[in-house]
């Protein structure tokens, strides 16, 4: 094998550039609406609390846009488009909720959150939160924002109990199982594995294949926290055939599962072949590919270390954990690629280039776990 030259101007100017992912949706004009004809116009629902005007984007990519939605219920939302008769969806067949005129605070805090400004993201959405009614679509999607900021920053135990509060206020809410998926993510990052899988278990109870896929992801990544590679590679089997084609990123993210299982019982060729292939697939969701190229990069560096951390096999590492910090930032994998640089820019000598990417973890994820580990 041919020893792999790094550049460092070049990585450590990519590091600075690490690009940002798009969570939040672009605001649209709202359209204003009237009563059909013989009827009146109904009372303003922005009389009652902030606007609800939203486009509902269904699994498949079709939008059902400028409507007033009325009732955000899980077994079904009920809404109202202009010049229409109020009607409904299953919630198991609505993908995402495209806000179309929220508060500047809620606004603010998904552009923090896509930018991984994760304590900023938590200011936004607390503010949010406390200027909302509890019976809004605001409340309930400031909550669930607010534990995902606290997830992303690395506040396991917060994040759990935003996840819990929304759940404790209304378990039929749209959000539901996305707060039953988040709450076992907390759990997980608390090292609570038992209680983890058990929120994942009730994602599959009557929220459609989507969330009983998720549930299995979950239940797989609990079992592979907790070391049981064997129970891990079932719930990933399980989550693949559940997701089949209509839900390719959640199979994809499986595989990454897959991939992490096969290193921990160092079977590196295999793992390396399932990365690979992922990485090649074109549209891969960014959280699966940078959770890819990070497992890349584990098994690379897995690999070393039984070679006696052999320094071409410590390079290709390193090339692995950056491409994901450069191109992938924000997703969940960011935090441990940076720190995984970090380590590995420090063992090959490079120490100006370790100190910067210690400083964008420290500056970009200041309460991730991966952060607290350059303490020790």
């Amino acid at each position: 094998m041919r020893p792999t030259t790094l550049t460092p101007r070049l990585l450590f100017a990519a590091l600075a550039a690490a690009t940002c992912l798009a969570l939040a949706p672009t605001p649209a004009e709202a359209q204003g609406r009237r009563g059909r004809r013989g009827e009146p116009a109904e009372e303003d629902e922005e009389a009652k609390g902030p606007s609800s005007k939203a486009t509902l984007v269904l699994f498949g990519d079709r939008e059902i846009e400028d409507v007033l939605l009325r009732d955000e219920k899980f077994a079904e939302l009920r809404y109202k488009a202009r010049g229409r008769r109020l009607e409904s969806i299953e919630g198991e067949k609505v993908k995402e909720i495209r806000w179309l005129e929220a508060p500047g605070t809620f606004s603010s805090g998904l552009s923090q959150l896509r930018a991984s400004l994760f304590d900023r993201a938590i200011t936004s959405f607390t503010a949010a939160r406390n200027t909302a009614e509890e019976s809004t679509w605001l409340w309930f999607h400031a909550t669930y924002r607010l534990g995902e900021a606290q997830l992303g920053a690395g506040n396991g135990a917060d994040a759990a109990a935003e996840f819990k509060r929304l759940l404790e206020k209304d378990k039929d809410h749209w959000l539901a199982p996305a707060a039953m998926c988040g709450l076992g993510r907390a759990l997980i990052a608390e090292g609570q594995h038992g209680p983890a899988g058990k929120a994942f278990e009730q994602l599959d109870e009557g929220y459609g294949s989507y969330w009983s896929a998720q549930g299995r992801l979950g239940m797989g990544d609990a079992a592979l926290a907790a070391g049981n590679q064997s129970d891990a590679v079932r719930h990933y089997n399980f989550a693949r055939d559940r997701a089949g084609t209509r839900l390719p990123d959640v199979s994809r993210a499986a595989s990454v599962g897959i991939g992490k299982a096969y290193i921990a019982d160092k079977k590196f060729d295999r793992a390396i072949r399932m990365f690979d292939e992922i990485i090649r697939t074109p549209g891969v969701d960014p959280d699966v590919a940078g959770g890819a190229w990070v497992g890349k990069g584990d098994c690379q560096l897995a690999a070393a270390q039984e070679k006696g951390n052999d320094r071409n096999l410590l390079k290709e590492a390193l090339i692995s954990y950056l491409t994901c910090a450069v191109r992938f930032a924000g997703t969940s994998a960011y935090p441990k690629a940076l720190y995984r640089s970090a380590e590995l820019y420090q063992r090959l000598g490079q120490a100006e280039q370790a100190e910067a990417a210690r400083k964008e973890l420290k500056q970009r994820c200041p309460s991730s776990p991966w952060t607290e580990k350059l303490g020790k």
